[in-house]
Formats: C-alpha cells, structure tokens, sequence
C-alpha cells in the first residue's frame, strides 16, 4: 500500500472513498446472492449505522492512509498493536472495568514492543526486492 497507493500523491481522504466505494459496490452485489433478507431500517439505526461508517470506519481509513504517508507503512502497522491497550483504558475509564493482572502484562509488553520498534527504527524503511 505503501509503495503502489499511499505515496503517489493522491490525497488520504480520496484513497479512503475509493476503498470503500469499492467495497459498498461489491457488498452490492453479493447480499442479494447470499440468500439475506432486506432489513427493516428505523431511523435511528440508519443514524447509528451512518455515525459508525463515517467515524469509525471513514476516519479510520483516512488516519490509516495519512500516517502510512508521513511514516511509512512499517509505522502504520505497529499503531494497530496500539488498540487492544486503548481499549482496556477506555474500559476502565468509561465503563469501570476492572484490568486484570494479564492485561497489565500485555498492555505493557505491546507498549515496550512499539517503543522498541520505534527506537530501533531509523527512519527508513528496508527495501523489498519485488520478482515477478
């Protein structure tokens, strides 16, 4: 992605739409094969469904693909070992989880391994020979 999308100039925001105008066009065309029922849609179940696709999935995909480009893709792959400790925090903060002395543990041990990612890196990333 790196290589081929991310750094070739074209904006996040239109390389996320693409992604996923291309994914709602394929979701077209297999619901009506995959023997699913129409859903009855309420109102405030399209208004959930609509904050859950732009914030949670659209923004997203436009972070993803804007640090894939200030950072490389190295970077943006080890931010995503970033969410199981984001949510074990927000589960203690906003519902009063209690974390438990495993999830101390991981939640250390993945904020070390990116630390260490992130130090031992040197900017750049290595070179992959591509054969064909």
């Amino acid at each position: 992605m790196d290589r081929f999308l991310a750094n070739q100039g074209t904006p996040p925001v239109i390389l996320s739409a693409s992604q996923l105008i291309a994914a709602s066009g394929l979701l077209l065309v297999a619901v009506p094969t995959g023997g699913l029922s129409a859903p009855t849609l309420q109102t405030d179940v399209v208004v959930a469904i609509t904050i859950l696709g732009i914030l949670g999935t659209g923004l997203a995909y436009v972070l993803n693909y804007r640090i894939i480009q200030d950072d490389g893709a190295v970077m943006a792959s080890v931010v995503t070992y970033l969410l199981p400790v984001v949510a074990i925090g927000l589960g203690w903060l906003v519902l009063g989880e209690t974390i438990g002395l495993t999830s101390l543990i991981g939640a250390i041990a993945v904020l070390a391994g990116v630390g260490i990612s992130r130090i031992s890196s040197s900017g750049q990333e290595p070179e992959v020979a591509l054969t064909s």
